[in-house]
């Protein structure tokens, strides 16, 4: 038990009882850990986020040469005729 566990039994002991106080304890403390679990899966971590930067970097040059591309292309096409 963790120190803000003995202090949550201790809390409810004297009101509810050892054993009330024990399962509520155990219950809170197995919810708590099973919503950190679940986000935990959630959250980018760095390396993430150092991949989708350069994702995102690929993509704007790829658009930028595209988009160049059409224009001289445009360009092109109005000055031959």
């Amino acid at each position: 038990m963790t120190l803000s566990q003995i202090e949550l039994y201790n809390i409810h002991k004297t009101r509810i009882g050892e054993k009330e106080a024990q399962s509520l304890t155990d219950y809170i403390t197995g919810e708590i850990e099973d919503q950190y679990k679940a986000k935990a899966q959630i959250v980018a971590t760095k390396v993430d986020l150092a991949e989708l930067k350069v994702d995102v970097i690929r993509w704007m040059i790829g658009m930028f040469l595209g988009q160049t591309g059409i224009i001289l292309g445009f360009l092109y096409f109005m000055i031959r005729k």
